[in-house]
Formats: structure tokens, sequence, C-alpha cells
């Protein structure tokens, strides 16, 4: 398969605090240092979606973001999450990992398809039962170890156009 050349998605660069930025730099810097001597395999990445059942679990911390995508159909978001799991098909503990992972995804849908303010009353009772910190996705303990890459989205998002053209191609 052909890679097409698309032009980048503008996602913004997320703002960190002095501390976030030096928890994710010692992350970064951690990981690269264990990948050079670590010699194991990875343990194969366990990448799924589980539900709304499993949703009350985490929703005291504050970090369940609801969205609502412009024009995202399942089968997009399977191709989406099917690509991003090929980006890292197995999980290292300092950076391609379960934070990666969702944050990655929810970034691609906003890059590629945007979001919608709520606007029925529907949207309001959703969004009101779980409460979204902006600041809360992407820690460990309390510690900032991953946030988005705005290049790295950018490859993602064209990666997903690829696939999706040629899954488009076969129907």
């Amino acid at each position: 398969m052909t890679s097409t050349s698309y032009p980048p998605v503008s996602i913004p660069s997320p703002q960190l605090s002095v501390g976030d930025s030096v928890s994710l730099a010692a992350v970064q810097a951690s990981h690269k240092i264990s990948e050079s001597l670590e010699k194991t395999d990875h343990p194969v990445a366990l990448d799924r979606f589980l539900g709304e059942a499993f949703v009350d679990r985490y929703a005291s911390w504050h970090c369940v973001w609801q969205i609502k995508p412009r024009g995202l159909k399942f089968f997009h978001l399977v191709l989406l999450a099917h690509v991003v799991h090929m980006e890292a098909p197995t999980y290292t503990p300092l950076k391609d990992n379960c934070y990666w992972y969702i944050t990655t995804i929810f970034d691609a849908i906003v890059a590629e398809f945007g979001v919608d303010p709520p606007t029925t009353p529907e949207d309001t009772r959703r969004e009101s039962r779980y409460l979204f910190d902006p600041d809360k996705p992407g820690r460990w303990r309390g510690l900032k170890i991953t946030t988005s890459n705005p290049n790295e989205i950018s490859t993602i998002v064209s990666k997903y156009k690829d696939a999706h053209t040629l899954q488009i191609s076969r129907v």
C-alpha cells in the first residue's frame, strides 16, 4: 500500500505546568534509558473498549472525557483504534501504554472529525453524570506520564486516512 500525502492536522500543543513538564521529561528520559537496557519482550498491548459498565469505576477520578464527534461512525472508531494499536502493538511501561493509547485515539478523533458542543438536554444530562477535569487524563498516581504529540497525531490521522481509503476501496 502506498501512502498518500495529507496535509498535517492541527492540534494545539498542550499547555503544561512546570511540574507536569518535569514529570513528562523524566518519564521520557527513563523510557529511553529502559529501552536501551531492556532486552526482554514487551507485553502485547491489550487495547480494548470496555463500555459504559466500566465508567462508574473511574468516575471519581474525573477522567471520563465525553465528546460528540462530528460524523464518527462505529466503523471509523474501530479502524482508528486499529491504526493506533498498530503504532504500538506492544506496551512499554513509560511510553506506549493504555494512557497513551486512549489519549491518542481521543486526540485523533478531535483532529479528524471535530467535536460538537453539547446542545440537547440529553447531552447535558449525560455530561453532568461524570465530572471531567482536563488535567486528569494521562496521569499515573498523580504524575503526568503522557500527553499528545501534535506530530504523532498528524501521522496517525494520515495513516488512518490511508487505511480508510483502502477499506472503502474493498467494498
